[in-house]
């Protein structure tokens, strides 16, 4: 894949309180024309860095073990929305313009204490 030069989405992990992860009861197949006008969004914040088969392959991947879960929550419901929701929060937190604010930059050498 392409390198990006910009914070991507590894996934999106319910939790109800610290440390406490949802009951997972809900159960729905991964499917990819349900993703058809997410499509750009997913390809440009969510791309697969792995040695995934295709981006289908690590969405399927990341719903059947994050998102089978988050389907409890009433804010995501259903897998579209499960993407949507990782998508919508990248693009509200924005991350790297975040951190440049507090001048935290990429570089290829130097590092921040947190």
């Amino acid at each position: 894949p392409e390198v990006s030069n910009n914070f991507t989405i590894h996934g999106l992990w319910p939790q109800i309180i610290p440390e406490k992860l949802p009951n997972c009861t809900v159960k729905e197949q991964f499917n990819v024309t349900l993703l058809k006008s997410l499509r750009n969004d997913l390809l440009r914040l969510w791309p697969s860095l792995s040695n995934y088969s295709s981006p289908e392959t690590f969405w399927q991947h990341e719903f059947n073990k994050h998102g089978q879960c988050a389907l409890e929550d009433p804010l995501i419901g259903n897998q579209r929305q499960y993407f949507k929701f990782g998508i919508d929060l990248m693009k509200k937190l924005n991350l790297l313009d975040n951190l440049k604010k507090h001048n935290i930059t990429p570089h290829d050498s130097k590092q921040y204490d947190v």
